[in-house]
């Protein structure tokens, strides 16, 4: 009776703070919304090395229009227990200012070191991305992620924040600007979910606007190296 009573408050927190968190995003000015989604297909080839497959999508006008469709490949090596690196691969499909939609392919290699603030894990990933095709320029991408070191809930939820920075080579200038914070969960043993919001900014001729997501991302985690 104990552990269901502990379950049911556990529940009913979840769903307050997802209704807190709604409502948040509605208070925060933006110029726009929309949703933010990923699908992750993770292989363990072996305990150091990841092998990752996922698609992610974008939708703006307040959900309404897909506007980036990613397919990624990526690859990640745990060399250290403070270092990874790795390499992501993306096809992509964007939306122009014309409404069409153009080919672009991505690639990035990766560099990941991975601390701790207190109790609290961080890490800082730091990418260059090399982009090809109509409307891109190269830039780099510099995010820090911090994780809070145990779970809330019977459910297991953790929750997680973070903060990206883009410098684009074209304008030599940071002109895009990411901060997310979310819960994730687990499923099962091999299925795990994530549920965030995001604030992107983007800078324009001269000024930033704002743009608030609600996103998802559900990973599948399958191999020898489980």
């Amino acid at each position: 009776m104990g552990r269901m009573n502990r379950s049911r408050r556990g529940g009913a927190v979840f769903l307050l703070g997802a209704l807190f968190s709604v409502g948040g995003v509605r208070l925060l000015r933006a110029e726009d919304s929309g949703y933010w989604q990923f699908f992750t297909l993770r292989y363990l080839a072996a305990p150091r090395l990841e092998l990752d497959a996922y698609p992610e999508l974008i939708y703006d006008h307040e959900g309404t229009q897909m506007s980036y469709l990613l397919l990624h490949s990526a690859a990640l090596a745990h060399l250290h227990p403070h270092v990874d690196v790795g390499f992501d691969y993306a096809y992509v499909r964007a939306r122009n200012a014309q409404n069409l939609f153009v080919t672009q392919h991505w690639m990035a290699p990766q560099l990941f070191l991975k601390g701790r603030l207190g109790p609290v894990p961080v890490v800082w990933r730091n990418q260059m991305e090399i982009r090809e095709g109509s409307g891109v320029s190269d830039r780099e991408r510099s995010k820090v992620t911090v994780n809070s070191p145990r779970s809330f809930t019977p459910l297991g939820i953790k929750l997680f924040a973070s903060y990206e920075v883009f410098y684009d080579f074209h304008r030599m200038a940071e002109n895009q600007t990411r901060a997310t914070a979310g819960i994730s969960l687990p499923v099962d043993k091999r299925v795990e979910m994530s549920l965030f919001y995001l604030r992107q900014g983007l800078l324009g001729e001269a000024a930033w606007k704002f743009v608030n997501y609600i996103g998802s991302d559900l990973r599948f985690a399958f191999g020898p190296g489980r």
